[in-house]
Order: C-alpha cells, then structure tokens, then sequence
C-alpha cells in the first residue's frame, strides 16, 4: 500500500480519531519520554505522528518537536495543537529530514513488522548520540480491543486481515529485535506499559474505531453501518451504564541505542584502569651508600646517598651520566 492510500485511510475521519481514540496512548507516551530524556530543548521528531498528541506532550516537556503522517487531515490537527512545530505529510520509508536532525526519534504503533526502512531511515535523521524509542501492541492476552481487530478480520479482505495478523506479530520476542539490529540499532531495554480506551457509551466507542486506519478496508467491503452495528454487538457486553466503557491493552516497548554512539562513547572515556601500587624498596648497604632499588616500574631509577650530603638527591637511570635526570 502507497503512503498515499494510507494516509486517505487515517485521514478519513481525522477529527474524531484525534479526540475520541489517540488520547488512550498518553500513558505510554509519557513513558517513552521518560526513558529517552526528553526535556528542555531536546530536538524530537515523532514518526507516525498521527494528530500530533504525543508531539504536544513532548513540548509541553520543552522539547522542539517535528513530525510526519501519511494523512493530511491528521497533520493539519497536529499543527494546530502545536503550531511552533514542524509538522508533515510524507512517507515514513523517505523521511524529508536532514542527517543527524535530531536528539530524539519516537514511534507510538506506527511502525510494524514489515516497516524495516522506517527503523532505518530512525536512525538516519539522529544525531550519534540520539535515542529511539517505539511502541507496538503487546500480548494477546491482554489486548483488550481484541474484539475489535477480529471483528476487522472477518469483514475485510484476506490480504488485509494477514497483514493485520502480521503487525501485532511485531511484538513476539525476536521480532522488533531483529528489525532493530537491521537498521543499526542495538536493543538496550524492553518493557511494556497498559494504555486505555474511555468512551461513555457504546456510540462513541463505535464512532471512534471506525475513525482508526484499519477499519477502512473492512467498512469497504460491507458499508459503513454495517460495520458499525457489527462492532456494537462485541462492544455492548463491556460497557457499564454507569462508567460507560474502559478497555485496557497492553503496548510493548523499546529503547535502543546505536552501536555509533557506544564506540564513541568507549573512544572518548577508555575505561581506566586501577594504578598499580609498586612494591616497597628495598635498602642494602654498599660501600658506605646506600642504594634503594625498586622492584616495580616506577623504580627503574636508583638513589644514592652519603651521609655527607643534606639531602637526597636524584640520579639518571642505570648506566646515564652522575647528574642526568630520567625519564619522569
């Protein structure tokens, strides 16, 4: 699928996806940024930025923040949320940034397996000592909008619902790795972090995953209304009339680092070793001297005193001149 197509999708509905669903991910959002360091003037782009929530976050932070999105509609929110950022329609495989742009580069579930030159073109754009950090959908067994994705499964076409199996495949272990270390980057932490969906009834709820990218292919297929009555027979059951509907999942999370900014690291500050402590001299009587001579390293030099002399006085190493100093 073109960047282009993707983009139509995501930006079909853009306003109610901005403020009906995106908000559910702030909390991992708020993680990721507390893992990279994100703060006072840091230099962030966000890939797959969507709306642009988690880019207001990282401001709010006092990061200067840019971002791309494959929908339009979703990039002009993103501008009016944060209008002193640097916002883009574009592709994520090409991003239209410079080389080493940027402290910081973010994914939150924009980036799957299959995305392998988004990863790469991550790490492209930051600085030698910049931090990723992305997010993908956790474990099976606590993705609470499962319902939903099977309910995209069964009306879309079968070339769509593979690939959806393939993306929440991105979080089996050895996966996101492998695409990491593809792209340059070396797993540092892995972690995950539970996001919720709040809507007060089952309306909104309806009106909000009909808004999200994957709900396009199957609402193709069989209508709008139909797959909206379709999802509001799964999501019923979970709404109560009281609280309306919270739907916990789970995100999966990386923070890696470049093995470029390891070596550097190593370049700059050797690990230093502990100093060797030299063994004490030794005095022997000769001729009416005496001569310290020292076991270690730093007694390759030999002092000599008479009784005559007021004080010590250094000679050159064996065999130099009386008088000559050695080597310090």
């Amino acid at each position: 699928m073109a960047w282009e197509e993707a983009g139509r999708g995501w930006g079909a509905r853009a306003a109610e996806w901005a403020y009906l669903f995106e908000p559910y991910a702030r909390s991992a959002n708020e993680r990721v940024f507390e893992l990279l360091g994100v703060g006072t003037g840091t230099r962030l782009v966000d890939i797959a930025c969507g709306s642009g929530l988690a880019a207001n976050l990282a401001r709010r932070r006092g990061a200067e923040v840019s971002g791309i999105d494959a929908a339009e509609a979703l990039i002009a929110i993103a501008r009016v949320r944060t209008p002193d950022g640097d916002f883009r329609a574009g592709d994520m495989f090409s991003l239209p940034f410079d080389d080493e742009s940027f402290d910081v580069a973010t994914s939150f579930n924009g980036i799957w397996k299959g995305c392998e030159p988004a990863v790469r073109q991550a790490h492209r754009v930051l600085v030698a000592r910049g931090r990723f950090g992305m997010t993908f959908w956790g474990s099976f067994e606590r993705l609470g909008l499962m319902p939903y994705f099977l309910k995209v499964i069964e009306h879309s076409p079968t070339s769509h619902g593979a690939a959806s199996i393939e993306q929440g495949d991105t979080g089996r272990s050895g996966v996101v790795e492998e695409m990491l270390e593809s792209a340059g980057f070396r797993l540092l932490q892995r972690g995950s972090v539970d996001v919720v969906n709040e809507w007060p009834d089952v309306h909104t709820a309806v009106r909000a995953l009909a808004a999200a990218g994957p709900s396009v292919p199957p609402m193709e297929a069989i209508g709008y209304d139909a797959f909206c009555d379709s999802l509001s027979e799964v999501l019923a059951p979970l709404c109560d009339d009281d609280i309306g509907l919270r739907i916990s999942s789970e995100f999966g999370w990386v923070r890696p680092r470049s093995p470029e900014h390891s070596d550097r690291v190593n370049a700059v500050a050797p690990r230093s070793r502990p100093r060797e402590r030299p063994a004490r001299p030794v005095s022997r009587s000769h001729g009416g001297r005496r001569r310290r001579v020292g076991s270690g390293p730093r007694h390759t030099r030999r002092t000599l005193r008479r009784s005559s002399w007021p004080r010590r006085r250094r000679a050159g190493t064996p065999g130099a001149r009386p008088g000559c100093r050695g080597p310090r």
